[in-house]
């Protein structure tokens, strides 16, 4: 056999080769009608394949932020809520003792006023899992301790969800009760009124609804603020949802084939292998035939 002839065995080898792996991407495209069967094929698809997998991975990592982000605001309207309530109940009680002018049973107002403190005082210590909700980012301790004094920080902690979109994630005891700093502590000024109206002291009770005013004005800013917090989560969450619709629609764009016009380059790959495969024969003939003579 002349080393011409054997080239022209190997240019065949690989023009069936590549004629039968055409042939073979073909069926795999019909099969899943898809472009992309494998990260071997279309490598300009692959890429933006990839590219698109990765936004969405960020995506849905945004939107796991937007719903923490979510999670806890609405814990903190529900808590802020059940204040509101006690104020309002605390208030209400308030304003029926100093109407009556009655301090002749000045324990049982002021323990009554206690016990209003108390409740309010237990929101303010509540705790989601083993964080406490209201310490700033100190979140592993008590807010108000059995002195009434403030022992969290007034730092909010931030989590970005979208570039720019940036959300908070607490709220400080500081700035719905107080501090006793540049905030002044609700817990230990009404609890100075209770002994206050324990022993009788003329316009006690009357104090005591400035204090209760004053924090029910800090609680609605709040609940604002948390509406915002809210607002800005669900845009987010939004944003999100469409960049991820948009670009399912950009994957399946370039993805889905034309089934009709698939079929035709299948049956002409195939004829191409069969046309190969002929004339591969042809020359295989020829070369047995020069060989013998």
């Amino acid at each position: 056999m002349r080393i011409s002839d054997t080239y022209h065995n190997q240019f065949m080898q690989q023009r069936l080769q590549n004629a039968r792996t055409k042939l073979e991407q073909d069926f795999e495209k019909l099969s899943s009608q898809k472009n992309i069967s494998r990260l071997s094929h279309e490598a300009s698809l692959v890429r933006k394949s990839i590219s698109l997998n990765q936004a969405d991975v960020s995506l849905e990592q945004n939107q796991e932020t937007t719903q923490e982000v979510e999670n806890r605001m609405n814990h903190y309207q529900t808590l802020l809520q059940q204040v509101t309530q006690a104020i309002n109940d605390l208030k209400d009680f308030l304003v029926s003792e100093n109407k009556s002018g009655s301090y002749t049973d000045n324990a049982t107002i002021a323990n009554t006023m206690e016990s209003y403190m108390d409740t309010m005082k237990a929101l303010a210590n509540t705790q989601d899992g083993d964080r406490y909700v209201f310490s700033g980012t100190l979140t592993d301790v008590i807010p108000y301790d059995a002195a009434n004094v403030y022992q969290g920080n007034n730092e909010v902690a931030t989590m970005e969800s979208l570039p720019g979109m940036e959300h908070e994630l607490n709220i400080t005891g500081a700035a719905v009760f107080g501090d006793g700093g540049s905030v002044s502590n609700f817990f230990e000024d009404l609890s100075n009124v209770i002994n206050d109206v324990r022993s009788g002291t003329t316009g006690a009770i009357g104090a005591a609804e400035d204090l209760v005013d004053t924090l029910a004005e800090r609680v609605t800013d709040q609940i604002y603020d948390v509406g915002i917090q809210l607002n800005r989560a669900a845009l987010s969450d939004s944003m999100a949802e469409s960049k991820l619709v948009t670009n399912q629609e950009s994957r399946a764009s370039y993805e889905a084939i034309d089934y009709a016009e698939m079929i035709s380059v299948y049956e002409y790959d195939n004829m191409a292998l069969n046309a190969s495969l002929s004339v591969a024969s042809d020359m295989m003939s020829h070369t047995l035939l020069d060989y013998m003579n």
